[in-house]
């Protein structure tokens, strides 16, 4: 017996419940804006290079250290004013699980310290072990702005509660969907 992910309408009609991932707002920022950064500016295009999108070799690289190096009040701006629109990694999940699996049952486990117990538990498997995570802290360069972007928002309480504003209603989606949890 094996799992994988499929678009809830083309499951079979004997599936009853779907299982929904969800994750600290803030975390889950960090890591969604920090993985925009690094493959929308880090890694750029040059405008002479052929229109190959998969040829990784014509792209111009920035390093992260280079990045917080120019970072500046401008740049901060252009970030935190649009803090969940930047790209899919960040959008906020209520609006994601919304309209998914619609009059399926919904079972919430949260990202968190006890996730990997709590999806073995959940899956009624034995624990695997190297399994492939595709983290994205595994890159250096996408780890350092994660690193970056957390050291901000600590040094600057302001902005953080600027992200926990614009994640309330992901808070509240949270905290509903506490009584499915695994």
């Amino acid at each position: 017996m094996g799992w994988s992910p499929t678009w809830c309408g083309n499951l079979p009609a004997t599936v009853e419940e779907t299982c929904v991932i969800l994750r600290d707002p803030v975390d889950r920022w960090i890591s969604g804006i920090a993985q925009y950064l690094n493959g929308y500016i880090l890694n750029v295009r040059s405008p002479e290079s052929p229109r190959d999108l998969y040829d990784y070799t014509l792209y111009q690289k920035i390093t992260a250290d280079i990045f917080i190096e120019h970072y500046n009040m401008l740049v901060e701006r252009i970030i935190f004013d649009q803090i969940n629109r930047f790209d899919d990694h960040v959008w906020p999940q209520w609006e994601l699980c919304n309209n998914i699996c619609v009059g399926m049952k919904r079972r919430y486990i949260m990202m968190d310290e006890n996730f990997d117990q709590n999806m073995i538990d959940y899956l009624g498997t034995e624990p695997l072990k190297d399994i492939y995570r595709n983290l994205g802290s595994a890159n250096p360069d996408q780890y350092r702005l994660q690193e970056f972007l957390r050291s901000r928002l600590t040094q600057k309480p302001e902005l953080h509660q600027r992200v926990i504003d614009a994640y309330a209603d992901d808070y509240a989606f949270i905290e509903r969907a506490k009584n499915e949890m695994v």
